[in-house]
């Protein structure tokens, strides 16, 4: 039953420093512990989830840029390799390298948020044993960006990121995509930076008009965009009435 789990469901884990090689990530986490980042992260995942098991969110080295949950040990792992990755792709983009410091880590802040409630939808996927149709990545997605358009303080720089975050290319080659990319368990990017973008320009379209043109949505999809939030908002909604306070 769904708020059996402590008020404090969701807490605070991170990789012992002195295990860190890497001296700049080793910096990193020290800054993330003296701000008690992920830890108002997992008191504010506390407030607004009632978890029927406990869940941790972890920061460490991973050796890759990346973002994942672990369902044997119940934790979302969030790389520290992943948050420097964002920062050089910012660095090395024409469009975003002349941005003062605030916008940067304003764009690597929304993408983490994204991020992190994508890893959050398959926790509760999860924990909550939540029905899924389709690929549970798309299923993630769609909990993630229904979330973060719920949070006022959080959805425009949520959205931001995630389109960045998206806009890194699936090929070396633009526009091709290989057999290997079709059989992937996510969409590809630019696909989920549509989605995301059509979603929230469906909820608000004064709001985010700007996302559609960000993610190069077709006005056809456009015209759709409304009525895809209407049955967003309905099936996440009814999905986990149990788990959103």
């Amino acid at each position: 039953m769904a708020g059996a789990a402590s008020a404090q469901s969701v807490s605070a884990n991170y990789q012992p420093i002195e295990q860190i090689r890497d001296p700049t990530l080793r910096l990193l986490q020290g800054d993330w512990q003296r701000n008690r980042i992920l830890e108002n992260m997992a008191e504010q995942f506390s407030r607004r989830f009632s978890l029927s098991q406990s869940l941790k969110i972890g920061l460490g080295e991973c050796g890759s840029p990346n973002a994942f949950y672990r369902p044997d040990a119940k934790i979302i792992v969030l790389c520290l390799d992943l948050i420097t990755d964002l920062a050089a792709r910012l660095s090395r983009d024409p469009s975003t390298r002349n941005l003062d410091r605030e916008s940067v880590q304003n764009i690597i802040a929304g993408a983490l948020v994204f991020i992190v409630f994508h890893e959050m939808g398959h926790a509760i996927i999860d924990l909550e044993s939540i029905p899924v149709l389709g690929r549970n990545e798309d299923a993630a997605d769609a909990i993630s960006t229904y979330l973060i358009l719920q949070e006022p303080g959080l959805a425009e720089s949520g959205v931001a990121g995630g389109i960045f975050f998206f806009s890194k290319p699936t090929s070396a080659v633009p526009g091709f995509f290989s057999q290997k990319h079709m059989s992937g368990e996510h969409a590809l990017n630019p696909q989920r930076a549509v989605n995301l973008a059509c979603a929230a320009y469906g909820k608000d379209p004064a709001r985010f008009v700007w996302a559609m043109r960000a993610a190069q949505v077709s006005n056809e999809r456009a015209g759709r965009c409304a009525t895809e939030y209407a049955q967003l908002d309905r099936s996440v909604r009814d999905l986990l009435r149990k788990v959103i306070r």
